[in-house]
């Protein structure tokens, strides 16, 4: 008896060591987060404690301007982000120092 193959329903994710800029959708004021990991699809970020599930947020990562997300998790001052559309993550990694590993999970 053969068993079904695993899938991983999330993208590649990579550790990066990013600077973001948010914008609550409607508000003029930006805040600042580094971004923990990046996704095509999500980030992680921090210093993200007045954020809230649901809420969406424009972020601009690297040479992405204006990219709507929504909070989907915050806790512990970090906060889950799930990308409206998916992004070109090239562009998003074009400014890292380091360039990233990959991992998965």
């Amino acid at each position: 008896m053969q068993t079904a193959p695993t899938i991983n329903l999330r993208d590649q994710r990579y550790q990066v060591f990013l600077t973001a800029s948010a914008e609550r959708f409607g508000q003029d004021h930006v805040t600042r987060h580094r971004v923990r990991n990046l996704s095509s699809d999500g980030a992680c970020i921090d210093r993200a404690s007045e954020c809230r599930p649901n809420e969406t947020l424009v972020i601009s990562i690297g040479s992405l301007v204006e990219v709507a997300a929504q909070v989907r998790w915050v806790r512990g001052g970090l906060a889950g982000l799930k990308f409206i559309q998916a992004i070109d993550i090239g562009k998003a990694l074009g400014n890292a120092a380091i360039p990233p590993k990959a991992h998965f999970g």
